[in-house]
């Protein structure tokens, strides 16, 4: 559409067809700079980077120019609940006020759909699941539409889903016999034809690795780019400019040709079990530099696994390398990663371990992957990047340099339209231990019985260190009248449907909890946050990063650490005042806000509160605040 800002004032003015069709539209300024930002965008191109504080209403004010544009645009997003609300919700919202139709689609990752073909082996063998169980699934299949296995919600604490889902990595395309029924065949198909299509991070990146390496691409071409949630793209990319191998692939690769009776077939397997066997001392739930526990007897065994996967992929090659292709691509595949792992040098490389109770990974990715960011970001016409929190000291230097843009045409931040100061009090108390001090927990579970007590429950209490959390909750359980909820216990969407419906409950929770969760009322009237969210020293990636930075002659800690802690905490906080409404306490343990330095730089990344460190006078001036209308 041809001057789109005059169609965007038309939307957002204060007599507009949104004041005048939406009954809480509330007209503000900034959510219409920002709509003429996008749509600027949409015209002519560039890099836009935009910082939106909770409440202006953001979402609508790319949406509607995207939609007005008439062009082929991905929306990225972090998480699946900003998905599902711009389908579901605000889109459909948006489709009785555009004057022609239009065609949006929701993609997740691949591996939210069953896979037809993984499906039909595992009905024939029977072997991973409950007969019932197996039943259901067949059943939902001949009447799925979209394969998305969250339809089978039911069955998620039973099945290891894994097992018959699809991959990149294991996808036949064309060459399946299941290929024209294939959900994600029917999907990318559904995208060709799509004006607007809503991904996850994981899927955008898992695209782009693969470029056009054959039917494992999902996403059709485009050229405009928005990535909202734009803070995690760093972490979540990471993951996909590198490559792993584990006991997983393996199993996944042994179950497709256990009866195929390939030669060495048995000695590999026994040979990848020895293997894998070298890393079982190494404690669960951590991540550990694989260079550090590198020895001979783990270089012998790598290069033993490495000379039988090429032997096994030479025999599958002279048996049937038509009928085996896929399987060949992925053996030469594991072969390179092997490599990379044990046997190639690489200082831009860091390589790591990753173990949980039924899996060990061995991975390496790029220490810094701005360079490959930027090539990705700087292939498209138009990108813009926006979030709550994208600045540090209000600029966005931090931010442009994980992700490699240079030079950008647009950096605007647009504070909140909530008023922290009016809505929200702190709470920094004073003579508390440092965070690494033995009676820490136990300070701050009695601070916590305090509080919750002032705001009767209604709370999230959010970590960065899961034993403390654990500590805290044996602390509190038999302390507390009110339902005490702990990250772990069942999913974190059965968790949050539990503290909505219990009023006055409490949930304590780790980082899957400081972003993307939106609970508005009295329901959540206290958010608490055990210490300052500094990355875990130990872990590889971080420590090579930190590395990096020190040998380029930089300072870590003031370039790296402080603005990473900083924009989580955002996060966290950011999750008490969700409408103008809202009301409540942010309560920060953490002394070194107080005693070092560098508390004054998080403080002043804050939104303007009234600090308390009494609780008496916190009482005082909350009782004040929930009685106001």
């Amino acid at each position: 559409m041809s001057n789109l800002p005059n169609y965007i004032e038309k939307y957002f003015e204060k007599n507009g067809i949104l004041a005048n069709n939406l009954e809480n539209f509330e007209f503000r300024e900034s959510q219409l700079k920002i709509a003429n930002i996008f749509a600027k965008m949409l015209e002519n191109g560039g890099i836009h980077i935009i910082e939106a504080g909770t409440g202006i209403g953001k979402t609508l004010a790319y949406l509607i120019p995207s939609i007005l544009s008439l062009k082929k645009i991905v929306i990225a997003t972090k998480s699946k609940n900003l998905q599902e609300q711009l389908f579901f919700k605000d889109i459909e919202i948006i489709k009785s006020l555009i004057p022609f139709d239009f065609k949006s689609i929701y993609i997740k990752g691949r591996n939210n759909y069953i896979c037809l073909n993984k499906l039909s082996k595992l009905t024939i063998q029977n072997t991973f699941f409950k007969e019932k169980n197996f039943q259901k699934i067949n059943d939902w299949v001949k009447i799925t539409n979209t394969g998305d296995i969250s339809e089978l919600d039911e069955l998620t604490s039973e099945i290891n889903f894994l097992n018959i889902t699809s991959t990149s990595d294991t996808c036949l395309g064309s060459k399946c016999s299941f290929f024209k029924d294939c959900f994600i065949y029917k999907l990318k198909l559904e995208a060709e034809k799509s004006d607007i299509i809503i991904v996850n991070y994981h899927l955008l990146f898992a695209d782009f690795k693969i470029k056009n390496q054959g039917f494992g691409k999902v996403l059709p071409n485009f050229n405009f780019l928005i990535c909202d949630e734009a803070h995690s793209i760093e972490d979540i990319a990471t993951d996909y400019f590198g490559d792993s191998v584990s006991k997983y692939k393996f199993h996944t690769l042994f179950s497709e040709i256990a009866n195929e009776n390939i030669k060495d077939f048995d000695k590999l397997r026994n040979i990848t079990e020895e293997f894998f066997l070298q890393f079982s001392n190494i404690p669960g739930f951590n991540k550990v530099n694989l260079e550090e526990i590198q020895n001979e007897k783990i270089l012998k065994k790598a290069g033993e696994l490495l000379n039988s996967l090429t032997v096994f992929k030479t025999n599958l090659e002279k048996k049937d390398p038509e009928k085996y292709s896929n399987i060949i691509n992925r053996i030469y595949e594991t072969i390179e990663t092997l490599d990379n792992l044990f046997f190639n040098k690489n200082d831009f490389l860091i390589k790591w371990i990753e173990k949980t109770s039924k899996n060990i990974s061995l991975k390496y990715s790029p220490i810094d992957i701005s360079s490959f960011l930027q090539e990705f970001f700087y292939d498209l016409h138009g990108v813009a990047f926006t979030s709550a929190t994208l600045s540090i000291n209000r600029k966005f230097d931090y931010f442009k340099n994980r992700i490699g843009i240079e030079v950008s045409d647009t950096e605007e931040i647009f504070s909140s339209t909530f008023n922290y100061e009016k809505q929200s009090l702190m709470y920094l108390p004073e003579n508390l231990p440092m965070p690494h001090e033995e009676n820490f927990t136990k300070i701050l579970a009695k601070n916590l019985k305090k509080l919750l007590n002032i705001t009767n429950g209604n709370a999230f209490i959010l970590f960065t260190n899961l034993k403390n959390m654990e500590e805290i909750y044996n602390l509190l359980k038999d302390e507390i009248n009110f339902n005490l909820y702990i990250q772990g216990e069942t999913s974190n969407l059965n968790l949050i449907e539990k503290f909505k419906n219990d009023s006055n409950s409490v949930l304590l929770g780790s980082f899957s909890f400081w972003e993307g969760i939106d609970i508005r009322g009295e329901n959540l009237s206290l958010v608490a946050i055990e210490k300052l969210p500094f990355s875990v020293p130990t872990d590889p990636l971080k420590k090579a990063r930190i590395e990096k930075i020190k040998e380029e002659g930089g300072n870590p800690f003031f370039d790296y650490q402080i603005p990473e802690a900083i924009m989580l905490l955002r996060q966290g906080i950011g999750r008490l005042i969700r409408s103008k409404n809202d009301k409540g306490i942010i309560a920060l343990f953490d002394i070194r806000l107080r005693k070092k330095n560098y508390g004054k730089i998080f403080l002043k990344n804050l939104p303007k509160m009234t600090i308390h460190s009494s609780l008496e006078k916190l009482n005082q001036n909350y009782q004040k605040l929930i009685s106001k209308n």
